[in-house]
C-alpha cells in the first residue's frame, strides 16, 4: 500500500489534492487504487485510472508501469494533464520517466 489505511488518508497520494476531493476533504473515502487495490486516492485519479485502463488496455496489460508506483502516478498525472487522454500510450510504453516533473 502506498498510501495511509484505507479510509484515513486525507491527501491523494498521486496528485497531492484532497481525497476524496479538495471540497469535501475527509468527509468519506475515495477511490481504491487500480495500482494495488490497496491504495485510496482522490475521486479525479480514480477516474483518471479507470480511463487509463479503458483507453490503453493494451499497453496497460504489457506494461512495466503496472509494477512501479513512480511510472503509475506519472500516467495518472499526464491523464489529467492531457484532457483525458494525450500522451497516455505515450507514458505507458516508457517514452516518460518516473522521475520527469507532471506538475
Amino acid at each position: 500500500m502506498i498510501g495511509n489505511e484505507y479510509g484515513k488518508n486525507l491527501d491523494c497520494p498521486i496528485c497531492d489534492g484532497g481525497i476524496p476531493n479538495d471540497q469535501r476533504r475527509g468527509e468519506y473515502v475515495g477511490a481504491l487504487s487500480r495500482f494495488d487495490n490497496k491504495t485510496e486516492v482522490c475521486s479525479a485519479c480514480g477516474t483518471m485510472e479507470a480511463l487509463v485502463d479503458w483507453v490503453a488496455r493494451e499497453e496497460w496489460q504489457r506494461a512495466s508501469v503496472r509494477e512501479d508506483w513512480a511510472h503509475w502516478k506519472v500516467t495518472v498525472l499526464r491523464m489529467k494533464d492531457h484532457n483525458l487522454g494525450q500522451g497516455v500510450a505515450e507514458a505507458m510504453a516508457g517514452q516518460l520517466g518516473p522521475d520527469e516533473d507532471v506538475v
